[in-house]
Formats: C-alpha cells, sequence, structure tokens
C-alpha cells in the first residue's frame, strides 16, 4: 500500500477538552507561536474572500489572528467569540486594535444573546476541537441566515493525528468525505471543499507522528511560514484541488 492510501486509511485515538465558556485552551504557547505565521492565516483568508460578506461571526477565534484580518474585509461588521479563559484576554485586545466585537462565550450560548442572524460563519482550527461537531454545526445554521455562507478550515487526514493534535485537544482529523456529510448534516449545501497545504504534509506527519515533537516552536513556526507556505501556495497555483493536504477548506451555503 502506498504512504498517500496508508495516510488516508489510518487509524488514531483522540483526546479533546472541554467547551464551555470559561475552559482553558491546553496548548495556549503553541497558539501564540502559531499565530507569527502571517503568511499562513493570510492565505486562509485570502481563500475565503469571495465568501465572506456582511455581518460575519468567527466562532473559536482563539487570540483574534483570523478576526483582525476578516475585520479588513469590506463586511459590515465581525464578532469574535472565544470561551476559553486563557485566550480571551488577548482576544479582546485584539479586538480593540482591530475594530471588532470579541464576546467569551461559545456558539451555544451565542444563540440566547444574539437574535439577529449573521451573513458569514467562519471557523478555522476550531471543529476538530468539538467532540459533536455535527450538533456545533446546526447552532451554526441557525446563527446563520438563510442562504448565508459558512467557511471552514480544519485539519485533514486522520494518519497525520499525533503529538500536537494531541496536546492541543483535537478529537479528530478529517476526511473529506466525513466533513462533506458533517456539514450537510449541520444544515448546510457544500459548494466547495478541497485540500490545502500540500507541501505542510509530509515534515508535519515526520514531525509529530513519526518522531513525536512535543510542541510547536517558533523556529519551526518560522521555518513553515517562511518556506512551506510558499512552497504549497505554488503547487496549489498548479493544481487547484490536490488529491491530499494538511488541511480541508470548505464552503457552504446555509439550506432556506
Amino acid at each position: 500500500m502506498s504512504l498517500l492510501a496508508r495516510l488516508r486509511r489510518g487509524h488514531v485515538s483522540f483526546a479533546g477538552q472541554g467547551d464551555h465558556a470559561g475552559s482553558a485552551f491546553g496548548a495556549e504557547t503553541e497558539l501564540e507561536h502559531l499565530a507569527t505565521a502571517e503568511s499562513f492565516f493570510d492565505w486562509i483568508v485570502e481563500s475565503f474572500r469571495d465568501v465572506v460578506r456582511g455581518h460575519v461571526l468567527e466562532v473559536g477565534a482563539g487570540m483574534g489572528t483570523v478576526a483582525a484580518r476578516l475585520a479588513q474585509h469590506h463586511v459590515s461588521s465581525v464578532t469574535a467569540v472565544e470561551p476559553a479563559a486563557n485566550l480571551f484576554p488577548r482576544l479582546a485586545e485584539q479586538a480593540a486594535r482591530s475594530g471588532f466585537t470579541a464576546l467569551q462565550c461559545t456558539s451555544g450560548e451565542l444563540l440566547d444573546q444574539h437574535p439577529q442572524p449573521f451573513d458569514t460563519i467562519v471557523y478555522v482550527n476550531v471543529l476538530e476541537h468539538i467532540r459533536d461537531d455535527v450538533a456545533e454545526l446546526r447552532k451554526a445554521a441557525e446563527l446563520c441566515s438563510p442562504g448565508g455562507r459558512l467557511c471552514i478550515f480544519v485539519p485533514a487526514v486522520p494518519a497525520l493525528y499525533g503529538t500536537l493534535d494531541r496536546k492541543s485537544g483535537h478529537y479528530r482529523r478529517y476526511r473529506k468525505a466525513e466533513l462533506v456529510a458533517n456539514v450537510t448534516a449541520g444544515g448546510f449545501r457544500v459548494d466547495d471543499v478541497r485540500y490545502f497545504d500540500v507541501a505542510g504534509l509530509l515534515p508535519y506527519w515526520l514531525a509529530y507522528r513519526v518522531i513525536g515533537v512535543q510542541s510547536l516552536g517558533g523556529a519551526s513556526t518560522s521555518l513553515f511560514a517562511r518556506v512551506l507556505v510558499p512552497v504549497s501556495r505554488g503547487l496549489q497555483w498548479l493544481v487547484r484541488r490536490p488529491p491530499i493536504g494538511k488541511n480541508l477548506i470548505l464552503s457552504a451555503t446555509r439550506e432556506p
């Protein structure tokens, strides 16, 4: 069996974390380092540029790395929610600098507080932290206006699940068919889904699955941003729909 086939079929054990307001995120240092990979997040947000519109909600906004970029787009507003007590102060600081609204709550708690639906809902590196992701997506459908858009970015390929996933509290890495099925079950029509970050796949597998590196350092993040991201972008300029990648990126429309 080829390495590609083994990666696609791999089975692993998973570990999660609390999803209630006030819970703590277990890989805060790694998130800080990852936030410095500006070229990577620029690429993600640019990939959603033609989808994001109107009043935007980002769920699980962390330290505001994505929300700050969304606020630079021509949108009506950006609301960012983050339940983790150890991340929310950074999000609030970023919100004050970048002009978006930060709330410390979950999407379920927001349903009780925000009667008006959003035009776009964004999840970047979030669904993998939620045990029942279909239930979460159904909440997103309730928060989204009919015909509104959903943007998702998640880790892909279950066989890549390693030390960093476990430390970060990931319940899963997604197969493409699984992500499509769950989004559809959540009440959305999938418009586009593709693999993302081809060049990052093998280095990630070697570091966190084979070698078992226990943390994400500043040097490795810098190397990723300066070398692997440009290489991946170049490859995906040539091959728009690669057969595999480290992540999946999806856009969908809420069914009426």
